[in-house]
């Protein structure tokens, strides 16, 4: 194991036995990246090494919401405008479009480009995908940005509490 790949291991494990988040999310990414590259090279271990360590679903979850950011600008001082839960009922209608598909695998994707009443941005943002696991992917990551949005909300109101 390359010394890269064992630092960005201890550097995120210790980030995330602690409460409060202790890194920057851009610090945090640069870390992801090392351990995706490293997933994805093939001379590092046998491939059920690979799934046990950080299974397609999770590698795609992450590589989504890193093309959230990098892609769309999508950043955290961005998604911490969104106290509204709206990065949650985006993460909702992407899972009930995943959903319709699912049941319903013959259904024609010229439906699914109108908005879902529950969509909170403009009907230009609402791209889904023809592939009920790419929505899920995409819902995913969005939950991933809520809860990381909530987290840095706490943190910032923990810090500025008067102790004592």
């Amino acid at each position: 194991m390359s010394e890269e790949l064992k630092s960005a291991i201890a550097v995120l494990s210790e980030a995330t036995c602690n409460e409060q988040p202790t890194m920057f999310w851009d610090q945090a990414m640069k870390h992801v990246a090392v351990l995706l590259k490293h997933i994805a090279d093939p001379f590092i271990g046998t491939p059920m090494e690979f799934k046990r360590m950080a299974p397609e679903s999770l590698r795609d979850v992450l590589a989504e919401r890193i093309r959230q950011i990098q892609q769309r600008g999508f950043h955290p001082e961005h998604d911490d405008e969104h106290t509204d839960g709206s990065l949650s009922r985006a993460a909702v209608c992407y899972v009930e479009e995943a959903c319709s598909q699912i049941g319903d695998p013959d259904r024609a994707l010229n439906i699914t480009r109108l908005a879902p009443d529950l969509w909170p941005w403009d009907d230009d943002d609402w791209k889904p995908s023809g592939a009920a696991r790419r929505n899920l992917v995409k819902a995913a990551a969005l939950i991933l940005a809520e809860v990381d949005r909530i987290d840095r909300a706490i943190a910032l109101k923990l810090e500025n509490t008067p102790h004592g």
